[in-house]
């Protein structure tokens, strides 16, 4: 980690050199939600260079284009919602941005967002999650393998963020397929929410 080797040159560390580490470590592990001690201690060494986590957040933080605004707003009016136990499921299809329009389901209340993106020659789904749906077992990297197959192309990602590009453009298939992984993970039927 650039931190250690700072430290083992004995390199001082400022407040801007603090921030920057301290974006990475943020960056790195999702906000967090990833970090084990070992980067919650550095962190604490760099905040006591007297900066704040504000200042590092600032560093990471985008605004939105407008283009991508628009495909969020797009998405929210086109969406499709199931609901399984206690699990709700959207469904969306947009122009582009399909990775951001997921996350941002998910932060409105979706529990598991897939949006997809079908263009003349490709279709890409994204998917994200919360954590929520891995106390049922439910990982969006093993689903979207699954994905990639049914569409003639490939699929993967990690437990809450799963996504696949190929060529078929069966969307009814490949929602019709994850519905039912997740119906059979949680082991309740699907209800259509209109």
């Amino acid at each position: 980690m650039i931190f250690k080797i700072l430290k083992e040159l004995h390199c001082e560390i400022n407040k801007e050199i603090a921030k920057i580490l301290g974006a990475g470590i943020v960056a790195d592990t999702a906000h967090l939600r990833l970090a084990n001690l070992e980067e919650f201690k550095i962190l604490i060494e760099l905040l006591k260079t007297g900066i704040n986590f504000g200042e590092i957040l600032s560093l990471i933080t985008t605004m939105p284009d407008t283009s991508e605004k628009i495909a969020c707003l797009k998405a929210a009016k086109r969406i499709k919602t199931y609901k399984i136990g206690d699990i709700l499921v959207v469904f969306s299809v947009v122009g582009s941005y399909e990775a951001a329009v997921a996350r941002n389901l998910v932060k409105v209340g979706a529990d598991i967002a897939v949006v997809a993106t079908p263009k003349e020659n490709e279709l890409r789904i994204s998917s994200r999650g919360k954590e929520k749906i891995l106390a049922h077992g439910i990982d969006l990297s093993e689903i979207f393998k699954e994905v990639g197959n049914i569409i003639d192309g490939s699929g993967g990602g990690h437990n809450l963020a799963g996504s696949a590009n190929g060529k078929k453009k069966d969307l009814d298939a490949v929602f019709g397929f994850i519905l039912k992984e997740v119906s059979s993970k949680i082991g309740k039927k699907v209800e259509e929410l209109k």
